[in-house]
C-alpha cells in the first residue's frame, strides 16, 4: 500500500500488533519522499515504532526480494506483524532478480491449525485480551528482546569497510547512492 494508506490501516495495524499472528502477516508499504507521486510526504518507519513492530528497508529490488521472505518468517517466529518498507524510488525501479523459488518457511498441518484456533479465541475475546496482550505489545517481553539480539546478527546487515577515518551508516534506497558515490574509480 502506498504509505497514506497506512494511516487508514492504522487502527488494524495496532490491534495486530496487540493480537499476534497466526501465520506470517506482511504489511508492504511505499512511502513517496519528496512528494514524487503523492499528496503528501510521510515517513512510516513512524508507524514502526509507535505500533512496536519490526520493519526492514530493502535498498534494491532483489533485497525486496529476499526481505519478503525474511519478513514473513520473523513474522511466523516473533508472532507479529512485519512491515516492509519501500520507496518510490524501489517501487518504480526495474531489475532482474535472482530468486531461490523457494516459499517462505511453511508451517506443519498440525501446528497451522493449533495457532489458527488460538487466534481464532483471541479474536473471540478481543476486548479483554487485548488489554492483556496490550502489555505485551508495549513491552514484548523476552520475544522482543530475543528479535532484537537476532536482529544484530541477520545476513542483511553489512558493513563495508574501505577508509576507516570516517563512517556512513544508510538504510533503503540511499545505500545505493553512497555506494555509488564511494566506488572505487577504475584503475
Amino acid at each position: 500500500m502506498k504509505h497514506v494508506g497506512l494511516n487508514v490501516a492504522a487502527d488494524p495495524l495496532f490491534t495486530a500488533s496487540y493480537i499476534g499472528v497466526a501465520g506470517g502477516l506482511l504489511v508492504v508499504n511505499a512511502d513517496d519522499p519528496d512528494m514524487h507521486s503523492s499528496q503528501n510526504e510521510q515517513d512510516n518507519r513512524h508507524y514502526a515504532r509507535a505500533a512496536k513492530l519490526p520493519m526492514l528497508e530493502p535498498s534494491d529490488s532483489q533485497e525486496a526480494c529476499r526481505f519478503t521472505k525474511l519478513a514473513l518468517e520473523l513474522s511466523e517466529t516473533y508472532d507479529t506483524p512485519v512491515i516492509l518498507r519501500t520507496t518510490t524510488r524501489i517501487s518504480h525501479s526495474k531489475s532482474t532478480l535472482v530468486c531461490d523459488g523457494e516459499p517462505a518457511a511453511s508451517l506443519k498441518r498440525k501446528i497451522r491449525a493449533q495457532k489458527i484456533r488460538g487466534i481464532q479465541a483471541r479474536l473471540q475475546k478481543i476486548r479483554h485480551d487485548t488489554r492483556v496482550r496490550a502489555g505485551a505489545a508495549q513491552g514484548r517481553g523476552s520475544a522482543d528482546e530475543k528479535a532484537g539480539e537476532d536482529a544484530s546478527s541477520f545476513e542483511i546487515n553489512r558493513m563495508e569497510i574501505r577508509d576507516t577515518s570516517f563512517g556512513i551508516i544508510t538504510s533503503g534506497s540511499p545505500t545505493c547512492t553512497v555506494a555509488r558515490l564511494f566506488r572505487k574509480p577504475p584503475s
